[in-house]
Formats: structure tokens, sequence, C-alpha cells
């Protein structure tokens, strides 16, 4: 695709990238999102070294500190210097918007590994139930495996002493005749 003379603007797109690393921790959807622009929007801006429009401009002065002069030419600092130009509200917008991602990402992966990890826990705890009411039944057997392993015997005085619902996820009839 060819540029336009008009629109291009050589490094436009580096020192965009500057802004979003330092202000958005590099998280290109919370910056879109904050310029209310999609993604997609955002992409084709480094795809043609454009500047952010217009109507976005006051957003990006206001939410980033950015100084204008330095972004559209490259030349001064990149941010301005003075704190009154970026509202505390606006600050705290920003940080809100990336803890929010980093959250929904860490509740994303714990979902995941939970849902992961659920089925294998409901077999063991059906496998110590089973072995439990076994042991219940068995004298010798429940001498024999309380004397070798201290930590099944921890468990079991847990299993004896709180309500521990049947976890069988295949009950059989007489499981479901006694809850």
């Amino acid at each position: 695709m060819a540029k336009t003379s008009k629109s291009y603007n050589p490094g436009i797109g580096q020192r965009l990238e500057l802004v979003i690393d330092k202000k958005c921790s590099n998280n290109k959807k919370n910056f879109a999102k904050l310029l209310h622009m999609s993604p997609s929007q955002l992409s084709q801006l480094f795809a043609e070294d454009l500047p952010v429009p217009q109507k976005r401009i006051s957003e990006l002065t206001k939410l980033f500190d950015v100084n204008l002069n330095w972004y559209f030419t490259g030349e001064g600092e990149p941010f301005n210097e003075h704190a009154s130009s970026m509202r505390v509200a606006d600050r705290a917008a920003v940080y809100l918007v990336n803890s929010l991602a980093a959250s929904q990402k860490q509740h994303r992966l714990l979902r995941d590994n939970a849902s992961k990890l659920l089925p294998g826990l409901v077999r063991e705890a059906a496998a110590l139930n089973k072995l439990f009411s076994l042991m219940d039944s068995d004298p010798d057997l429940k001498a024999l495996i309380l004397n070798t392993s201290p930590e099944l015997a921890d468990a079991y005085d847990y299993y004896l002493h709180n309500s521990i619902p049947n976890l069988n996820p295949h009950p059989t009839k007489q499981d479901k005749n006694n809850p």
C-alpha cells in the first residue's frame, strides 16, 4: 500500500510504541481501549506509520501526558514533565485498566488449572473415602495402614472427625440409598 505524504509520518509508529511501553506496560489492547479504539485500528496505525486520529489526540495527552511536539515531530522530550497535565483520576484509570487486564488473565489461568485438577482430586477423594470405609469394616487392614502411613493416618483422623460427603463419581445403588 502506497503511503501518502499527507498522512505518512516517519517514526510516529515507533514513538507510539514508546508511549505504549512506558505508560501502558506494553499492552496494546489496553492502550487501544483507553483511547476508545479497536486493537485492529491501532494495528493499522502501526502498519501504515500513521498518527493517532485527531479526535483521540486529547486522550493521548490527557491520559498519557504525551508531549505533542515530540509525538508529531520527534523533537523534545516524549512526556510533559509537569504533573498537573495528567489528573490523578486519569492516572488511576490507566492503572485500573492495566490491573484489571492482569487480574482477568490470572483468573483465566486459575480457572483453567482448577478445571484440569478437579477430576483427579475427586477421584482421589473417592478412593480415600472407599479405603476409609474398608478400614472401618476390617480392623486388621486399619491397623496395617495406620501403622505404615502417617499421612493416611492423619487423613483418616480428619475423615473420622469431619463430615465428608460421598465423593464417589459413580455411586452404586447402595451409595444412592445411603447418602
